[in-house]
């Protein structure tokens, strides 16, 4: 499942983002937490390797508020002993994504008028 959302979110790692910064999930860093490292894509979590980058993607898919339901809907597959499949769960993941850049798109049309 991350392998998948990997390459959905960084182009198969030909992104920028994904090539400068070993950054395949599009992870943004915090305030007081981004360095401007020439050559890289500023406003972006940098990571040393891809591993450290998939790292970071686990504990924030197991930690970020944004992904509550994500966590939510793994929790009630368990609970009904059912198997937790990647199958099950990119569906999952997909419907936050595509949220995402919904509500993103709104915003630049209420911006731009």
């Amino acid at each position: 499942m991350v392998a998948t959302m990997a390459a959905a979110e960084s182009g198969w790692g030909t992104s920028k983002l994904a090539r400068n910064n070993n950054n395949l999930f599009g992870m943004k860093c915090g305030k007081g937490r981004c360095t401007n490292a020439p050559g890289k894509v500023k406003g972006y979590s940098q990571f040393g390797s891809v591993k450290e980058s998939v790292n970071a993607y686990v504990i924030n898919l197991n930690t970020h508020p944004a992904y509550s339901s994500f966590r939510k809907s793994r929790a009630q597959l368990r609970k009904a002993d059912q198997e937790v499949t990647a199958s099950a769960m990119i569906h999952k993941l997909k419907g936050l994504f595509d949220e995402r850049a919904e509500l993103q798109q709104l915003s630049v049309r209420d911006v731009s008028g």
